[in-house]
């Protein structure tokens, strides 16, 4: 796991990014992953809140196109939520799934993470972000294909 956060931040280091920012947040990333029996979740959590740094973090608040906040549907060639009137790409119907990665996304880590994600839901967050990171940024992680053959998915 902390290659595949490596190879994330090597691909992306020529980015406009705040680096001292970056380098302060992959810490206490690192940190948790060294100290947490639970560590999965604070890689997902770097992977979402390092979309934000690149501009195309998923938009949890409302639809993506007109702001609706009805009938929302989370798509990944959406670039988050988007109602029904605007869903073009395929939609993730589980809304546990999406909750969690909203906490993950939203989560100050000077608090504790409260939730441990059960398979079906880790399992659904690593597809999504996968799927995520191939469309909107054209990246995909080698040592995440190592990974998969170890955990399955």
């Amino acid at each position: 796991y902390g290659q595949h956060l490596s190879e994330i931040l090597h691909f992306f280091s020529e980015s406009p990014l705040d680096h001292q920012k970056m380098y302060e947040f992959t810490k206490k990333i690192l940190d948790k992953i060294e100290n947490e029996v639970y560590f999965v979740r604070y890689v997902n959590m770097f992977e979402l809140k390092f979309l934000h740094l690149l501009g195309v973090a998923p938009n949890f608040s409302a639809c993506a196109a007109c702001g609706s906040l009805h009938d929302l549907r989370f798509s990944v060639e959406d670039g988050g939520y988007v109602c029904g009137d605007h869903a073009t790409g395929k939609t993730w119907a589980d809304p546990d799934v999406v909750d969690r990665m909203k906490l993950l996304y939203y989560h100050d880590l000077k608090n504790p993470l409260d939730f441990k994600p059960d398979d079906r839901i880790r399992r659904e967050i690593r597809l999504f972000l996968d799927a995520y990171y191939l469309y909107h940024l054209n990246f995909k992680s080698k040592s995440r294909s190592i990974l998969a053959g170890l955990i399955g998915y």
